[in-house]
């Protein structure tokens, strides 16, 4: 079985806690169990292919900086973390995949979602965990929010 990852369950598998994510100083229990549910799917001994694409790894930077303040080295560090938990190559955004993203149009995603769902079609994955979007099947595509 193959396992997309979206950008925000690999946030929450690296650890990452915004401010708004906490009381008095500390994660809530929400957070943690979702950290703790994205590190067993992530970084676990699972029975099944990890593979996430590059909008995941730009996503991920942009999230580093912008809301946690990262450096561009603990950037680097959280992609190479990334890169060596995966079980296959980063999959690459080009023409056939902007060509499978128009076909979702009917999609009520944002373009960038369907940039994930259409990576994740292209790489033949059966499973997408995201915490961003609807429950639904697409083709043999199964998109599944880890968290509820």
């Amino acid at each position: 079985m193959r396992k997309y990852f979206d950008t925000n369950v690999i946030i929450y598998a690296l650890e990452n806690i915004s401010k708004r994510d906490m009381i008095d100083g500390k994660p809530t229990p929400e957070v943690l169990r979702k950290i703790w549910i994205a590190q067993e799917l992530f970084f676990g001994n699972p029975n099944y292919v990890r593979i996430t694409s590059i909008i995941a790894l730009n996503e991920t930077a942009n999230s580093l900086t912008k809301y946690y303040k990262a450096s561009l080295e603990e950037v680097r560090k959280a992609h190479t973390n990334i890169l060596e938990n995966l079980d296959e190559e980063i999959i690459p955004i080009d023409m056939q995949t902007i060509r499978k993203t128009y076909t979702l149009e009917k999609e009520n995603f944002s373009w960038y979602d369907k940039m994930h769902i259409a990576s994740a079609l292209e790489a033949k994955a059966q499973v997408l965990y995201t915490e961003d979007m609807q429950e639904k099947r697409i083709g043999n595509l199964w998109i599944v929010n880890p968290f509820s």
